[in-house]
């Protein structure tokens, strides 16, 4: 396949590391990001020319270019003053000097943000398999790294069982209801509890399969965590990508002995303030085990879990559809490029949907 070949590309890079909230705009001397055109050099040995298609906007992204973060804190390499930022998409290659991709070729990757990039062909994670029929999006989310999250963290890390009983945190964001679906709908534990902002999340947490689901918005969040928990009055397991207060108050519901599966703590990223825990001497005192983990520490068994969970999708234990979804399309936009921090920024200040949040750039050529 023949593709054009853009004469430039536009990327956008890191000019001010926030210490709190992201400036997203651009042109102004807080912003945090600002572009960058430029030629498209020759490729070196190794190299991909890509067409970003789908970003996936992960609250981990915040995290890689928090001002001054020591790389010893990231299980990546931060990303500093001057450099491009970097996201995990759906790309499209255009050309390439690495034999095993050839030009049409659709796939998982880390790339960078701008329309056209130069990324070394390490960055992918695998091509797209038509067979598996489902849209592009899936991978980056419910196969790409929030499915393989939420996989690897209940049957590696939590190893859940039937007889258990559940807490999820972040349920209605991306892989907290991945988590809720697997838990209830593959495993079949005992109890699953949501934990979302408001009804209208709550019910959709509750419409994947959660036997309950607590509105962290409310007055009594204990009592109504009490209540949700039931005659079992504490859970075996509490998955949590939040951390902070939520975090805080779960360490007292969570069994003695029982499992604190540490998967993010979103709600300190802008103010890591927010995060600290004045809780920890209950870790000793209730006997707790509290296991941190990335999925990179799985991606040799990845293959296995995808093919599960399209298994599953096919089933219907996972429900996949557009309402689960939440795609910011801008490819017919004057300057999509624009829009990409305003669209990350949603993850941060409420006006995130259910589900995942996808950018889109561009169709395949």
């Amino acid at each position: 396949m023949v593709l054009p070949i853009p004469k430039n590309t536009t990327t956008i890079y890191v000019k001010n590391s926030p210490d709190s909230e992201i400036v997203a705009k651009f042109g102004t001397p807080e912003s945090t990001f600002e572009k960058k055109v430029e030629p498209v050099r020759e490729l070196k040995q190794g190299e991909l020319l890509v067409r970003n298609l789908y970003f996936s906007n992960d609250p981990t992204q915040r995290v890689w270019i928090t001002k001054d973060i020591p790389p010893e804190a990231l299980y990546v390499d931060p990303i500093r003053d001057g450099e491009p930022m970097r996201s995990y998409a759906v790309v499209q290659v255009l050309k390439s000097n690495d034999r095993k991709y050839k030009p049409g070729d659709i796939a998982s990757s880390l790339t960078f943000w701008g329309d056209n990039v130069i990324i070394p062909s390490s960055f992918v994670n695998a091509k797209v398999f038509k067979l598996l029929g489902l849209p592009l999006t899936a991978y980056v989310d419910v196969i790409g790294g929030t499915g393989l999250t939420a996989y690897f963290s209940m049957f590696e890390v939590a190893k859940l069982k039937k007889s258990d009983v559940l807490v999820v945190s972040g349920a209605a964001g991306a892989t907290g209801s991945m988590v809720v679906q697997i838990a209830k709908k593959v495993i079949g534990a005992k109890k699953v509890i949501g934990i979302a902002g408001g009804e209208a999340k709550c019910n959709f947490v509750k419409s994947l399969g959660a036997d309950e689901c607590v509105d962290y918005k409310s007055k009594d969040f204990v009592g109504d965590m009490k209540k949700a928990l039931g005659e079992e009055k504490e859970c075996d397991v509490f998955f949590d990508g939040v951390g902070g207060e939520i975090l805080e108050q779960m360490m007292f519901l969570t069994k003695r002995h029982g499992l604190i599966v540490a998967c993010g703590s979103v709600s300190g990223y802008n103010d890591q303030g927010r995060s600290s825990i004045r809780t920890w001497g209950l870790i000793t005192t209730r006997r707790l085990n509290v296991k941190g983990f990335i999925i990179i520490d799985f991606l040799s068994k990845a293959l296995r879990a995808v093919l599960w969970l399209t298994w599953w999708i096919k089933r219907g234990h996972i429900k996949y559809d557009p309402s689960h979804t939440e795609i910011d399309d801008l490819s017919n936009d004057t300057d999509p490029l624009d829009k990409i921090p305003l669209v990350l920024n949603k993850l941060f200040n409420g006006e995130k949907k259910n589900g995942k949040l996808v950018t889109k750039i561009a169709d395949p050529l």
